[in-house]
């Protein structure tokens, strides 16, 4: 940089958002709901039909979207869960999920 004084440095805003996101993840509280989060996603997207099942509920909405940062990904799951609250409701007092023997384990 000192060679070329005409070139000015700018951070990047993605990577500048992700450490303040990093940051907040730390906070007791906002760890505990970013895991909460990832095991409602994980529990969901690791079983098919419980993903089916979601989607049924939820009008084709999904969980998980990709996005430019690494630890925006966890607070869209949040708000992507909040969102759907309800289509979550439905699905786990829904007939199918009672009678699936996911119901009825502790997975």
């Amino acid at each position: 940089m000192d060679k070329r004084k005409h070139l000015v440095r700018i951070p990047c805003a993605a990577h500048n958002i992700d450490i303040m996101l990093e940051e907040f993840s730390e906070i007791k509280i906002v760890k505990e709901t970013l895991e909460e989060a990832r095991l409602v996603s994980r529990f969901t997207y690791n079983h098919s039909k419980i993903l089916f099942l979601f989607r049924e509920h939820s009008k084709k909405k999904v969980i998980i979207r990709p996005v430019i940062t690494r630890f925006a990904t966890d607070y869209l799951a949040v708000d992507s869960i909040r969102e759907s609250e309800y289509a979550i409701k439905r699905l786990f007092t829904c007939e199918e999920w009672l009678n699936d023997r996911l119901s009825k384990s502790s997975a």
